[in-house]
């Protein structure tokens, strides 16, 4: 899902109609999730069972994600932005 598997930042950043199924994705070494989903408006997929414990940067995750409604991985709270 990312190239080294732990830094996943702006991977999918302006991916406008991104929306798979990313359920089995193993993000559990991931550290680095900055704007992985910045500006992929149509994305709206259950990431709840995602383990995120080595996580330690999640800024603009879902900025500009304006379809994003789920809840996310047990202990992270994630806010989607928007650009005004």
């Amino acid at each position: 899902f990312c190239a080294d598997g732990t830094y996943c930042s702006y991977t999918n950043a302006g991916a406008a109609s991104f929306n798979d199924d990313i359920t089995g994705w193993d993000t559990g070494a991931g550290t680095s999730f900055d704007g992985m989903f910045d500006g992929a408006v149509s994305f709206n997929q259950d990431i709840s069972g995602w383990s995120m414990g080595a996580a330690t940067s999640l800024e603009f995750m879902f900025y500009n994600a304006n379809t994003f409604n789920q809840r996310g991985p047990r202990g992270i709270f994630l806010a989607r932005r928007r650009h005004a």
